[in-house]
């Protein structure tokens, strides 16, 4: 069985988020049900808390809304993980590092957590590498 059937990180733009929960909340709730059931997935939304609360919706939806579909589906009821990472760089960064890190997982391997000194370049701070990174570009922020 290939990773594609184990792993999956869905990623929506704050649009496309609130088109999933609007007129495609059958299929958003059937791949919200189908991430749970792998062992490494989760939703990235391009964009912060801050543009899903003011998104303006052509639809009677609001920001509040949007956020409790959030917190109900992926944080209580299916337990997928949701990160809202703001700017595209840092949603495309986010992913490359989350699924570097389930292959790691699945291949039962270790792997660094956030924060921890890179043993490459000594950097510290917010930092998110496998344990393969050998270069600053392997991370996810900056180094402090």
């Amino acid at each position: 069985m290939g990773y594609e059937e184990r792993m999956a990180i869905e990623r929506k733009s704050v649009a496309d988020l609130f088109g999933s929960i609007g007129r495609g909340r059958d299929n958003f709730l059937m791949e919200t049900r189908r991430l749970h059931e792998m062992p490494v997935s989760g939703l990235v939304v391009e964009g912060t808390l801050a543009n899903v609360n003011n998104y303006e919706y052509r639809g009677n939806m609001t920001g509040n809304h949007a956020i409790g579909v959030l917190l109900s589906w992926f944080c209580v009821n299916y337990h997928v993980p949701a990160m809202l990472c703001g700017t595209r760089t840092l949603t495309r960064a986010v992913i490359l590092a989350w699924l570097r890190m389930g292959k790691d997982k699945l291949d039962g391997r270790s792997h660094h957590t956030v924060g921890d000194i890179c043993p490459s370049c000594g950097g510290g701070g917010p930092v998110v590498h496998s344990s393969r990174c050998t270069s600053p570009t392997n991370h996810v922020g900056q180094h402090g």
